[in-house]
């Protein structure tokens, strides 16, 4: 048994931050960045995360208790124990639903993306949604850090089964230990306060994220006899639009077929590519049938790439 993607969804914080505004407190921003959005107080992590699954069972007409798994990354969350995703059944009436929290960094997405195909291939459970929840705008940028790409925002992706044909193509992850302290947020417990994420200015990272990392959407490509020309949308991690268009280019992959939203939503961690994957499906541009290659490196260094017809 095959699963396939039902419906997506996603929520955009209120407040938009122009480049015009950015520029003019004296930040660098990055090529390509026009605007990002910012969370206000009222905006946390488990409202945005409430708002996007919201979105995604309303296109669908979905009733809650039709949803029997959640499977959730907040990043910068309201709360570090019991986690966020475990306010959603009470907010949203998923009275069936059991929910797991699943951290994998920027890659979160895609590893939840594997989970779901096998709970669901195991035939354990038959419908599950994937909500990834950003708020670092504000929480993860210490006061005179240039940190100004990085946006707020929550996406939705319902994963259901009971399909032959389609969904998962094939899925590669690696753990890599030696890039551990590419950028780090210690622990408040174990530092005793606390603090702002720490992005490491070792020139080396550049090199790795370039080279090293793209050998996992290479192996995966290899294993599946998928061709870069086979390959409809690239949607990878936007933690900048150079990288984007280096990662296109190394794997072969012709540039019109790359899809991000990091012009107008800025990186947004493991929200990047259901947010991305959500706006483009809404444009009408990624239809069924389509192959999408995911991409994207986490924090630790988690490397995750999956192959998925939609």
């Amino acid at each position: 048994m095959s699963a396939r993607i039902l419906s997506t969804g996603a929520y955009w914080p209120e407040r938009r931050i122009s480049r015009k505004e950015l520029e003019a407190l004296g930040h660098h921003v990055p090529r390509g960045l026009e605007q990002r959005r910012s969370a206000s107080a009222s905006e946390g992590s488990v409202f945005m995360a409430e708002q996007a699954l919201k979105n995604a069972m309303t296109k669908v007409a979905l009733d809650p208790r039709e949803i029997d798994f959640v499977i959730a990354f907040s990043g910068m969350g309201d709360w570090e124990f019991p986690k966020d995703v475990n306010l959603l059944p009470g907010k949203l009436g998923l009275e069936h639903a059991a929910c797991w929290t699943l951290d994998t960094a920027c890659a979160s997405f895609i590893s939840a993306m594997k989970c779901a195909h096998a709970l669901i291939a195991s035939k354990l459970q038959h419908r599950i949604a994937i909500v990834t929840s950003m708020s670092w705008s504000e929480r993860g940028i210490a006061p005179g850090t240039n940190n100004t790409s990085l946006g707020d925002g929550a996406a939705a992706v319902i994963v259901e089964g009971g399909f032959e044909a389609g969904g998962l193509l094939g899925v590669r992850e690696q753990t890599d230990s030696s890039a551990f302290d590419f950028v780090m947020l210690p622990s408040a417990h174990a530092r005793g306060e606390l603090t702002h994420f720490e992005f490491s200015a070792d020139p080396r990272y550049r090199d790795y994220f370039n080279q090293e990392a793209l050998g996992v959407p290479r192996e995966l490509l290899g294993e599946t006899d998928v061709f870069p020309e086979d390959i409809d949308w690239f949607i990878p991690h936007q933690a900048n639009l150079g990288m984007v268009e280096r990662w296109t280019e190394s794997l072969g992959i012709s540039a019109p077929r790359l899809l991000t939203t990091f012009n107008f939503a800025g990186n947004l961690s493991a929200v990047n590519i259901p947010l991305t994957l959500d706006h483009f499906i809404t444009q009408g541009q990624i239809q069924r049938g389509h192959t999408l290659l995911f991409f994207a490196p986490g924090a630790g260094m988690h490397l995750a790439a999956m192959l998925w017809r939609y």
